[in-house]
């Protein structure tokens, strides 16, 4: 999950700039501005901000991941991407990894960036994972990290290479092992023979081998347990109808399937025929639809995830059968790859939304800067239902739960930022004081639209000296 803990407070006059550009831009301002408030938008230093957030795939009763530990980026454009700051020593604080590319950078959908980030942690699996940005917007990432010599608690795995005839596949069945269970089978996958892989553009690939890495998480009483916060609150979800749903979509996954594949070195993403799956489901998974527990002839709605950008879409319903071992599992085609996940919707938290201006005053040098960096709520009350936010240009849009307390938290160049505690309700809140946020919240009509919603809007200022 995505949340923040062991967060210490530090004061801002210290050295608090949100982007290291900012610096170097301002650090010049003499006499000529004194008494004038130059006011500067630093969103065209950064493009495509990603956040990304390791996970220990163990889940709650797994190694915890240290606080701090550093990755690499590798790859054909490793050299566009940058740190909040804007340089290319990587750390991870607290599971979190706040990256961007630079302004040079130019992604377009036939011309992506590149790139791969890749962890050795202590006591972990070595994990490497490839980014492609194709836009640039806000891009949130999850990467699951498995213990050393421990098998993950309802995870099973699959490496394998095998042979092509013409560019096609002879028939082919994938069946995930659980290491500490060798008669075990968790999923399978079956590919029909003919069946051609091809890449992003629907172009058939050439080669002669088809590696292909499948991880499966499903025999798991809560396999919610083991995934991010952000993958199980998201608010872009694409719903039955094709289009977005508006608001939060709240899942509960009783499965989760990944499968990489590439042949000759390119990247598989879609097939010429269906690959069937069939993944074997956790004893005494409840069916969210009805209450009870899931049984033979039920249905799951099954859901794919983009990689790149995080966003859910409804893809129809998985059949529960019983597979050859006589227990229950979940059947279903994949048409392409990507995340797929067995995803019950679940009623929402009673929701407020919020939105609001940040804004930091560089007193020493009479400059104000609205920045573009990733805060966190932190949810005091339940942390896993803690939030990860993209400010643009200072603008902040979320929700927060009724009755619930938060703190708000930014991290920067290894610094925890934090504001006081505040309780969210449909009321003016009271400022909070004594931390490194200071701001006002009322709850009014949103200023930012025409339909008089009531959100809660925050007002909140970093005030101290940029050195």
């Amino acid at each position: 999950m995505n949340v923040i803990t062991n967060f210490r407070y530090k004061p801002f006059n210290t050295q608090l700039v949100f982007l290291l550009a900012s610096v170097v831009l301002f650090s010049t301002c003499k006499k000529p501005t004194d008494g004038v408030n130059l006011i500067f938008n630093t969103k065209t230093l950064v493009k495509a901000p990603t956040l990304v957030t390791f996970i220990s795939a163990n889940g709650k009763t797994g190694t915890a991941l240290p606080s701090t530990f550093s990755v690499t980026i590798g790859g054909p454009n490793a050299a566009l991407v940058q740190t909040d700051i804007g340089k290319q020593n990587f750390t991870v604080y607290n599971g979190l990894l706040a990256i961007s590319l630079n302004k040079d950078a130019a992604p377009t959908l036939n011309n992506p960036v590149v790139f791969s980030i890749n962890a050795s942690i202590p006591g972990f699996a070595p994990v490497s994972k490839t980014i492609t940005i194709n836009y640039d917007t806000v891009y949130i990432q999850t990467i699951p990290v498995f213990q050393s010599n421990k098998t993950a608690q309802g995870v099973s795995s699959l490496a394998i290479s095998t042979n092509l005839s013409g560019n096609a596949a002879n028939a082919t069945t994938l069946q995930t092992t659980i290491v500490a269970n060798s008669g075990s089978k968790p999923a399978t996958l079956t590919i029909p023979t003919g069946t051609q892989f091809l890449d992003a553009s629907r172009n058939i690939i050439n080669g002669s081998s088809m590696q292909a890495n499948v991880v499966y998480t499903g025999l798991l009483n809560n396999v919610s347990a083991v995934l991010s916060n952000t993958d199980m609150h998201t608010t872009n979800a694409i719903g039955k109808d094709g289009n977005l749903i508006n608001g939060i979509v709240t899942f509960k996954a009783v499965g989760v399937l990944n499968v990489n594949m590439n042949e000759g070195g390119s990247i598989i993403k879609s097939f010429s025929k269906p690959i069937s799956a069939n993944l074997e489901l956790a004893s005494g998974q409840t069916n969210y639809t009805n209450g009870n527990l899931i049984a033979v002839g039920d249905t799951i709605p099954l859901w794919s995830q983009n990689e790149n950008t995080g966003q859910w879409k409804y893809e129809g319903v998985a059949n529960v059968i019983k597979n050859s071992d006589g227990n229950l599992a979940a059947s279903f085609n994949i048409k392409h790859l990507s995340n797929w996940a067995l995803l019950y919707t679940q009623a929402n938290p009673d929701y407020i939304p919020a939105k609001g201006q940040i804004s930091i005053t560089c007193s020493d040098k009479n400059i104000v800067l609205y920045p573009n960096t990733w805060v966190q709520f932190y949810d005091i009350t339940d942390p896993t239902l803690s939030t990860n936010i993209y400010i643009s240009d200072g603008k902040l849009s979320g929700y927060l739960i009724n009755g619930h307390s938060y703190t708000l938290i930014s991290v920067y160049n290894g610094t925890v930022y934090a504001s006081g505690q505040f309780t969210a309700n449909r009321n003016t809140i009271p400022p909070t004081t004594g931390s490194d946020f200071s701001f006002s919240v009322d709850y009014k009509p949103d200023p930012t639209s025409t339909n008089n919603v009531n959100v809660l809007y925050f007002t909140a200022s970093i005030s101290g000296g940029c050195k």
